[in-house]
């Protein structure tokens, strides 16, 4: 399946941009190449496009790159799996990498087979992505354990979208429900 697809990878030195470009021939991704190479595209583009993400970056790097790729014109850039890798670390590393808005973190090292999986599992399943203001990328809740909430997560009532994302290689991305939820001001204090 990630034959059918492209990685860009993404990385401030050389030796990680090496060490991501393997990582990616390895897992059998069609294309691959560097963020810092990417052109327009052309039109044997892969319909799917992974980013993956080393952890030199610095996290006002990382911030601004989902920034830039959330607010692509292009489905397939704005709704593109965006991977991070981090080195094997404290869960508050991870959770503060999923609060961002990463599609998944992935500690390193790991099973060969289990990072295969993780990066397939973006393609054929449908994701559940969040819309606000100032937000656009998976829910965020995903990894909260049950009967615990992460303490950063925000609280209260405000406009929000929930979306279904589909990618498919042979199809592209598609948002395949879009649900509205509007804030609404209690029954006793509405105008």
């Amino acid at each position: 399946m990630l034959g059918n697809c492209k990685a860009i990878i993404v990385a401030n030195e050389a030796h990680g941009r090496v060490e991501l470009m393997q990582l990616a021939r390895k897992m059998g991704f069609g294309q691959v190449v560097s963020h810092d190479t990417v052109d327009g595209g052309s039109d044997d583009e892969p319909l799917v496009v992974f980013f993956l993400v080393h952890y030199n970056i610095s996290v006002a790097a990382k911030q601004r790159l989902l920034a830039q790729l959330r607010v692509s014109s292009l489905d397939q850039v704005r709704f593109a799996p965006i991977i991070t890798f981090l080195p094997d670390g404290p869960s508050e590393d991870v959770l503060a990498h999923i609060e961002m808005g990463f599609d998944d973190v992935i500690s390193l090292p790991e099973n060969q087979h289990i990072l295969q999986s993780r990066l397939t599992s973006q393609i054929g399943n449908d994701q559940l992505y969040i819309e606000t203001a100032n937000y656009l990328g998976p829910d965020r809740r995903r990894m909260e354990r049950s009967g615990h909430q992460y303490s950063g997560r925000r609280q209260g009532n405000f406009d929000h979208s929930r979306l279904t994302i589909h990618r498919s290689v042979k199809e592209g991305i598609a948002v395949v429900r879009r649900e509205v939820f509007l804030s609404a001001a209690p029954i006793g204090q509405r105008a």
